[in-house]
């Protein structure tokens, strides 16, 4: 049995990083909607599409507020995504994929919210 040197397994192990994680926008791309409504947030997605260019259309809703469009472009990395609009600030949510449930847990604020591919 031949044995691997360190910086073989450090090689391979940042060549499956890199490829794991460059693909994490295309995880996203399709339609998704709101599990649930979440209690007591002020702001929430309802629905929203991303694409595989790296933009998103949808649905949100503020407290007490009528839904609007959102739109723009939005990143990815496996462990965040940010939402961003020309003219408004960015929106930057922790982020959890679920495979095998087809979710995504997204979290700002303290204020968690599961969107569901469909």
């Amino acid at each position: 049995m031949q044995r691997c040197s360190h910086a073989t397994v450090k090689l391979l192990f940042v060549f499956g990083m890199t490829s794991l994680l460059s693909g994490c926008s295309s995880m996203l791309v399709g339609n998704w909607k709101s599990d649930k409504i979440p209690e007591d947030a002020s702001f929430y997605i309802r629905a929203v599409e991303f694409k595989d260019d790296g933009t998103y259309t949808g649905s949100a809703m503020k407290k007490g507020g009528d839904p609007r469009r959102i739109a723009g472009k939005y990143e990815f990395d496996g462990f965040s995504l940010k939402l961003m609009q020309v003219g408004r600030n960015d929106r930057v949510y922790s982020a959890f994929y679920n495979s095998f449930m087809n979710t995504l847990d997204i979290t700002k604020d303290g204020q968690k919210q599961t969107l569901k591919k469909q």
